[in-house]
């Protein structure tokens, strides 16, 4: 692989990891340069402060694995929940995200399911159902200053997307 395929690589990773964060998530980047891959491009952070805005805030992981790919073969959506699945067998959920030809596809994986083709609003519903639950109202979020009022939840249980969960468990 060149310079200029890791490059392009980089740039699609910088670029979802920003859109998650915008959708309240921490996003960190895994190095894979030292060729030791963990079959996870993107570690997804639940970051929250469970019972006042003077507790110190919690870092949750969420149980799923993201491998990223921008490619120009369509094939490579498959080859990146595989490499996913098989660097990381522990997680609950596995997930590829593919560009090509600037076409996003999200391919969502669980265990004992099939794989299902995913939108980027059904995506985030679905990342969502992984958050821990509070028993004392909503948590107090530590995302971007300007998250949108829709993506607080109103209860402190959020609701499971509808339009998916019954293919993903």
């Amino acid at each position: 692989m060149g310079r200029q395929q890791r490059d392009k690589g980089l740039r699609f990773e910088r670029k979802i990891a920003r859109r998650l964060r915008d959708e309240g998530f921490a996003v960190r980047r895994i190095d894979e340069s030292s060729g030791f891959s963990v079959g996870s491009d993107l570690g997804v952070y639940y970051v929250f402060r469970p019972f006042s805005a003077d507790h110190p805030e919690v870092r949750f992981r969420l149980p799923v694995a993201v491998q990223c790919k921008c490619t120009v073969n369509p094939a490579d959506l498959e080859d990146g929940l595989d490499q996913a699945v098989a660097g990381q067998p522990d997680s609950r959920a596995w997930i590829c995200i593919h560009s090509c030809a600037r076409k996003l596809s999200i391919l969502w994986y669980s265990a004992g399911g099939v794989p299902v083709l995913l939108t980027w609003s059904e995506l985030i519903a679905a990342l969502w159902t992984f958050c821990p639950i509070k028993p004392k109202g909503p948590p107090i979020f530590l995302g971007s200053p300007a998250l949108p009022a829709p993506l607080l939840p109103a209860s402190p249980r959020l609701p499971p997307p509808p339009a998916i969960l019954s293919t993903l468990t």
